[in-house]
């Protein structure tokens, strides 16, 4: 059960300095781990509160916000998620001085465009080449790889 900051009341420099960023790390890691499986499970509504938290309390770390984006998507909040992402963006160029990451973009694009936003790391991933695993290559539908040609 994780409740308040690492060592919060606790004095002592190194704890705060070396372990509470540690801790915290891990903390945010597990959260979009958990995020992740309740979206895909369609508890899109359980994770909103929690993630809007940690979001306001860490509004650089564009993994957490992209997770809230979707979702509010899956809520049916879309007017809400563009807000956040006005709100994350604004931070990001006044306190980095750069665009957000291009998952952050994508998904504001795809709010504007109406179409549903994927969970992280469910998008059919890309080779090295910017082609789909088993888009091109042995397969049945394409007569490479038949029997006897």
């Amino acid at each position: 059960m994780w409740r308040g900051q690492p060592f919060d009341g606790v004095s002592s420099r190194w704890l705060e300095e070396v372990q509470a960023p540690r801790l915290t790390e891990r903390y945010l890691t597990a959260l979009e781990r958990r995020t992740d499986l309740d979206l895909l499970a369609g508890r899109a509504a359980d994770t909103v509160p929690e993630l809007s938290e940690q979001v306001v309390r860490h509004p650089l770390r564009e993994s957490l916000a992209l997770r809230l984006l979707v979702a509010l998507d899956r809520c049916g909040r879309q007017a809400e998620a563009l807000r956040w992402y006005a709100r994350i963006r604004a931070v990001i160029t006044r306190e980095l001085g750069v665009e957000p990451n291009r998952e952050l973009r994508r998904a504001h694009a795809d709010l504007l465009a109406g179409r549903p936003l994927d969970p992280p790391g469910t998008a059919p991933a890309q080779g090295r080449w910017g082609h789909r695993p088993g888009e091109y290559g042995l397969n049945r539908s394409n007569g490479f790889g038949r029997p006897g040609r």
